[in-house]
C-alpha cells in the first residue's frame, strides 16, 4: 500500500470532524485552530506541523508521527496517542484530560502548563529534557525514564508474555 502525501499543505481552521485520515504523511502541515473531533488519524506523519489551538477532542492518534509538532493550547480530552512519537513536541498548555497516553515517546517533549487530570500516562517514556510543570511527577504517573538500558529492553523484548516496543512508523 502507498502513502499519501499532503507535505506541507495549509488546512489552517479547516473542519475535517470524524474524518479518517489514517496512513497519511502530513509532514510540515499547518492545522493551526483546526477542528479534528473524533478523527482517525491512525498512524499517519505529522511531524513539524502546526497544530496550535487544534481541536482533537477524542481523536484517534495510536502510533503516529507528532514529533517536533507545535501543539500548544491543543485540546487533547479523551483523544487515543497510544504508543504515538511525541519527540520533542510542544504541547505547552494542551488539554490531555483523560487522554490516552500508554506507551507514547514524550522525551523533550514540553508539557508545562498541561492539564493532565485523569491521563493514562503507563510506560510513557519521557527523558531528562522533558518539561513538566513543577506540579506534576511523571514516576507518580507511571511514566519511564529514558535511558540506554532503556533503549536495550525495549529493543530485546521477545520474551514470552512481554510486548514488543516499535517506536518507528509502519505502514500495514
Amino acid at each position: 500500500m502507498g502513502q499519501t502525501s499532503f507535505h506541507g499543505i495549509d488546512l489552517a481552521e479547516v473542519h475535517l470532524d470524524g474524518v479518517v485520515l489514517k496512513y497519511l504523511d502530513l509532514t510540515a502541515v499547518n492545522m493551526q485552530a483546526a477542528s479534528l473531533q473524533r478523527a482517525n488519524l491512525q498512524r499517519s506523519i505529522l511531524t513539524a506541523g502546526c497544530l496550535d489551538q487544534a481541536n482533537m477532542q477524542g481523536c484517534y492518534l495510536y502510533r503516529s508521527h507528532l514529533e517536533r509538532s507545535s501543539m500548544q493550547q491543543v485540546q487533547l480530552q479523551r483523544a487515543n496517542l497510544s504508543h504515538a512519537y511525541l519527540k520533542g513536541a510542544n504541547l505547552q498548555g494542551a488539554n490531555l484530560h483523560q487522554a490516552q497516553l500508554m506507551g507514547t515517546d514524550l522525551r523533550d517533549a514540553n508539557l508545562t502548563d498541561c492539564l493532565i487530570q485523569d491521563a493514562n500516562l503507563k510506560s510513557a517514556l519521557y527523558s531528562a529534557n522533558t518539561q513538566f510543570s513543577p506540579s506534576f511527577n511523571p514516576v507518580l504517573a507511571g511514566m519511564k525514564l529514558w535511558t540506554a538500558e532503556t533503549l536495550v529492553n525495549y529493543s530485546h523484548q521477545r520474551v514470552r508474555g512481554q510486548r514488543t516496543w516499535d517506536w518507528g512508523w509502519q505502514c500495514s
